[in-house]
């Protein structure tokens, strides 16, 4: 039985509640490889470590992005480019105030806006206050200028499927929160509390190479896998149900095509020119012909 408080977002949102911010979202997830220089040494999550969690990602933002949608969100999508920053500590701790001083920073260098939020990954040897792993904590999901997920890595040599248990659990819970409630202020509901490690329960949905659910967390072979987001019917109990957290994604239907524009006249007018000039003097004419009947309706 996992009994670790995964995520600590809650205790961060109510610190937060009172503190305006724009109406946030979340689109687009950017991931930071960070590096810590400090009078012990540096340290860091290796970037080939970042681009593997880079690569689970791009496997796990669709599922996430489904089982997301019940609770009224869109589509995900991962950034190819990994952000890098340097930070001088003058021990090795710091604060979410430092941590959101960092999202600011780097919502105004890559010019980024209320849809996007930003991952990142702390290594083994430093401390985020809010959140030390020594308390239990795993990560949390905050909101500064864009939405921001803070995940404590347990270690090194990253794999798809996390066999290791080194960072995808908390990853995905705290995406998932975050793009359900990125504004941080309990608005909405922690909706992966229930189902993985808040409430003393541990599940996982797994999946294969191709998105398919093979179901919840047991012996079988799997390429990748996300904490389970609770139903809506049952988000306020803790624990959930098995059956309300374990459970395939809904199928998100693509939103119906907007209508296409009404062609104005001199759209019509531009295409007989271009067929004219191109010697399509049949088509020239019905479009003339167009042309005419469109100002006459004007």
């Amino acid at each position: 039985m996992f009994d670790r408080p995964i995520c600590h977002s809650r205790k961060l949102a109510l610190a937060q509640a009172f503190r305006p911010k724009a109406a946030l979202s979340v689109s687009t997830i950017h991931l930071v490889a960070i590096s810590f220089d400090t009078t012990a040494g540096r340290y860091q999550v290796a970037l080939s470590d970042v681009q593997t969690v880079q690569q689970y990602l791009g496997f796990a933002a669709p599922v996430i992005a489904a089982y997301c949608s019940q609770y009224g969100t869109g589509p995900l999508a991962v950034s190819p480019e990994i952000y890098t920053v340097t930070v001088n500590l003058q021990g090795q701790t710091y604060t979410d105030a430092d941590l959101q001083g960092w999202v600011n920073n780097l919502v105004l260098v890559h010019g980024l806006g209320p849809s996007d939020a930003l991952v990142f990954l702390n290594p083994p040897g430093v401390v985020n206050s809010e959140a030390p792993v020594s308390m239990g904590i795993l990560g949390y999901h905050g909101a500064a200028s864009v939405p921001y997920s803070f995940v404590n890595a347990l270690g090194s040599g990253f794999s798809v499927n996390d066999a290791k248990d080194i960072y995808a659990l908390a990853l995905s819970h705290e995406i998932e929160e975050m793009v359900v409630d990125p504004n941080a202020d309990l608005s909405k509901p922690e909706v992966a509390d229930p189902c993985a490690g808040n409430c003393r329960v541990d599940y996982r949905n797994t999946f294969d190479a191709n998105g398919n659910w093979l179901g919840g967390w047991g012996p079988q072979m799997y390429a990748f896998f996300v904490a389970a987001v609770a139903k809506p019917a049952t988000v306020s109990q803790c624990p959930s149900s098995f059956e309300s957290c374990s459970y395939a994604p809904p199928v998100v239907e693509p939103p119906p095509p907007l209508p296409a524009p009404p062609t104005s006249c001199e759209d019509v007018k531009q295409r007989a020119i271009a067929a004219l000039a191109h010697g399509q003097f049949a088509d020239a004419f019905i479009l003339l012909i167009e042309y005419i009947e469109c100002l006459a309706k004007s």
